[in-house]
């Protein structure tokens, strides 16, 4: 399924949602929860884990006109694919969301491997 997400009465983030097939929400059900209320609550699948992929991008011009883009304004792309327990992926989502009015807080617990590759300056 395709949603279309407003703040104010304004579009800000559009996302494509594909599930396992052995996973069959209802048109309702979808207009109503969110894709890990529809796991938990409806569905009863439990998710485990999840691999996330977040980075800027151009938009294409069909993102442009549905978000309301001025020209140069870049998205935030997010890919997530979660699991369930036996690590079978329960669903694919593809988030595209206007950069200028997102921000993505991440708490990072312990060492932060990235940290370890950087170099001093000299």
């Amino acid at each position: 399924w395709k949603r279309l997400y407003l703040r104010r009465g304004e579009p800000f983030a559009v996302s494509w949602v594909y599930l396992s097939p052995a996973l069959r929400p209802s048109r309702e059900q979808v207009a109503q929860y969110s894709t890990y209320q529809l796991f938990e609550k409806i569905l009863g699948a439990k998710v485990s884990h999840a691999d996330l992929s977040l980075r800027a991008r151009a938009p294409s011009p069909e993102l442009r006109r549905v978000l309301r883009l001025r020209a140069g304004v870049p998205l935030i792309a997010l890919e997530r694919v979660s699991y369930d327990a036996a690590s079978m992926p329960l669903e694919y989502t593809l988030y595209w969301a206007n950069a200028e009015s997102y921000e993505f807080v991440l708490r990072l617990r312990g060492q932060v491997p990235i940290t370890s590759s950087i170099q001093g300056i000299r």
